[in-house]
């Protein structure tokens, strides 16, 4: 959303392209799939390929043949980030953003200058992003700082990893005001972990800089060892130093980088609202699952932690950003889908809870993986029941199974008999069709011939119980 216009559809045209397999598209039919002009079809087609070639990405072939026809083929999650990177750098939207919320380009004139556009281009976009935030992430007070900084992280991590941005006299700060942190001292950052906190502690930075600073207080308990560091980089008054070392200790309980009780690391408004919602959600779960006390008090305290996550100023949906992608687990696991929307409802009882779209989408994800790996689908409804059998004899039929428990997670039970209550029957030998499904496999299987049977899996329990 705060790419300019064409590129915005370069991305729309990638994805879908991708998204389909197909290496041929003509140009009538493309045309119709994003719903613009043929002028304008050809002109993302032109800027992707433009791209590509600046990229230097061999694998990926994008070229125009004859009678109108389109080869766009190799294209990858990999090469569309590597993409979507090469279109953030050079977007007027996006570097207009960067400029006003984080200062970096310099003044207003040098911007100019660098982008080679006019104030009146300038202030269209400004108007244009306010707009988009306004509507997208509810943003009625521009005076909430945290807010604004949670929004400004969300896309400039979702653009660029690892502080790219960062200018040159923040280059050895940052990282050095990092590594002094008692936190990252004591043990080793994961890769994303720590490119994920750069990108934190450069909007924190470049913020306060700008004069806009955390005013509310956080809860810590931590030493101010580090304060000496960040008075370095942050010129503010010691008072104010000690509310952004708050802020920052906060995302790090928040983001289990620190040790500490994630329900109490941050700004304590809610928390009430927070608590009396979890109990709601463990309630509503213990009657669906029917599950001994004792787990479910462990689930209780981990739903806590999960719910203290997502209403917390620090937690940023970087990943699961995108609403459209919910039918995954909705086909793949209809029955935990259903719970999860009922935890979601009862969200509608706190009445200081911002209920956005985005969070609302984080909620879903969060919920149905917080499910996923503490309830089974198996207390909800009979599992698929796969019969397998191989003339190849027993050895071979158990290498079969085992390979078979990769789909645990889709509610699968793996018998030897085919019996009435056989779904799929799973062999190298066809037999008289009954009422379940049959997949022969007359040699071992590859990739494609796993991914028919989850297909199979998950198609088979949509018939069954009409999900």
């Amino acid at each position: 959303m705060f790419l300019d216009d064409d590129q915005q559809l370069v991305l729309k045209m990638s994805e879908k392209i991708f998204e389909s397999s197909e290496k041929r598209w003509t140009i009538s039919r493309l045309q119709g799939e994003l719903n613009v002009s043929r002028h304008q079809t050809l002109m993302a087609f032109d800027l992707l390929q433009s791209l590509i070639d600046s990229l230097g990405i061999e694998e990926v072939d994008v070229r125009y043949l004859k009678q109108g026809t389109l080869i766009i083929d190799g294209l990858s999650t990999t090469v569309i980030k590597q993409v979507l990177k090469k279109m953030a750098q050079k977007s007027i939207r996006l570097n207009v953003f960067i400029n006003n919320y984080l200062g970096i380009y310099g003044v207003q004139t040098q911007f100019l200058k660098k982008f080679g556009v006019s104030r009146a281009t300038y202030y269209r976009n400004i108007q244009s992003i306010n707009q988009i935030i306004k509507r997208d992430f509810k943003v009625l007070e521009q005076s909430d700082e945290v807010k604004i900084r949670q929004i400004i992280f969300s896309i400039i991590h979702y653009f660029f990893d690892g502080a790219e941005l960062l200018p040159e006299q923040l280059k050895k700060q940052i990282p050095r005001l990092i590594d002094q942190l008692p936190a990252v001292k004591t043990q080793k950052l994961r890769l994303t972990e720590r490119e994920k906190l750069l990108n934190f502690v450069f909007v924190q930075t470049c913020r306060i800089n700008q004069g806009n600073v955390v005013t509310r207080s956080f809860i810590t308990n931590q030493s101010l060892a580090p304060l000496k560091s960040m008075s370095e980089i942050w010129h503010v008054d010691c008072r104010t130093i000690y509310r952004e070392f708050e802020y920052l200790h906060a995302y790090l309980i928040v983001n289990e980088i620190l040790a500490g009780p994630i329900e109490k690391g941050w700004n304590v408004n809610l928390l009430d609202e927070v608590n009396a919602i979890s109990d709601m959600q463990i309630k509503i779960l213990g009657e669906i699952f029917q599950q001994k006390r004792s787990t479910l008090r462990s689930a209780g305290e981990q739903l806590l932690k999960v719910n203290a996550k997502i209403f917390s100023p620090f937690y940023f949906g970087t990943t699961f950003v995108d609403p459209v992608k919910k039918p995954f687990f909705m086909k793949t696991y209809p029955e935990l889908s259903a719970v999860t929307q009922k935890m979601i409802e009862a969200l509608s009882q706190g009445q200081h809870l911002n209920l956005d779209r985005d969070l609302l989408t984080q909620a879903y994800y969060a919920y149905i993986l917080f499910l996923l790996t503490n309830f089974s689908q198996n207390d909800l409804i009979a599992p698929i029941e796969i019969t397998v059998d191989f003339s190849n004899g027993p050895l071979y039929t158990k290498y079969i199974t085992d390979l078979l428990k990769q789909f645990d997670k889709l509610n699968i039970k793996i018998s030897s008999q085919l019996t009435k209550k056989t779904n799929i029957f799973l062999s190298d030998q066809p037999v008289k069709q009954g009422t379940y499904k049959q997949l022969i496999w007359r040699t071992p299987p590859v990739t494609s011939d796993l991914e028919a049977l989850g297909s199979m899996i998950v198609k088979e329990r949509s018939n069954l119980y009409g999900e």
